[in-house]
């Protein structure tokens, strides 16, 4: 009987991890490569984001978050916010999703992550990832609107308004201005 030789992988199976890297001979891009075990995809999957998983990592995260799908599917966000009614409930929740981010090969970026807390009063709220205090913030902007501790509104709507005038004060300011066809008057009413 003849020995068979071995078949390469199969790219179909997704009950495993991506292929080791040696089994190509050129280095790939990290386009080519799992987010989470960094090897040459496998049936790969890509979030919005753009980050790329093994069909087979990505069930293991989702599986990981104890069931939770809004973790899982906050893996894949560039931008993310936590929100909770109490201190300890954020850190229980920065917690999760921390764990989460490992699970997945990611982690928490604490140089670009910051905590504040809603509230008429200034209220202390020391949140940790791993040992990491996060810097507690007055505001910040978050998908272009400006938020306040206090939740006041006044500077963002200043703001609006004042790009606003400057847009105004570049468009045309009587219709004479606007190179319109006098007879074409008619059918812009019609």
């Amino acid at each position: 009987m003849a020995s068979q030789e071995p078949s390469p992988p199969s790219s179909l199976e997704g009950n495993k991890p991506g292929f080791p890297k040696k089994i190509l001979a050129n280095n790939l891009e990290n386009k080519h490569l799992c987010k989470s075990c960094q090897k040459v995809l496998r049936r790969p999957l890509q979030a919005q984001c753009g980050h790329r998983f093994c069909s087979f990592c990505f069930h293991k995260i989702v599986r990981c978050s104890h069931g939770d799908l809004r973790i899982a599917s906050l893996l894949f966000a560039d931008d993310v916010v936590l929100l909770a009614s109490s201190a300890r409930d954020l850190q229980l929740s920065l917690d999760r999703f921390a764990a989460a981010c490992e699970a997945a090969g990611m982690r928490i970026s604490t140089s670009k992550s910051e905590a504040m807390v809603l509230s008429r009063k200034k209220v202390e709220c020391l949140l940790r990832v791993k040992e990491e205090i996060l810097p507690q913030v007055e505001e910040f902007k978050y998908l272009g609107v400006l938020f306040t501790s206090k939740g006041r509104m006044e500077r963002e709507i200043d703001r609006r308004i004042g790009a606003a005038s400057t847009v105004m004060r570049t468009a045309p300011v009587r219709c004479g201005d606007l190179p319109v066809d006098l007879r074409s008057y008619p059918h812009l009413w019609s």
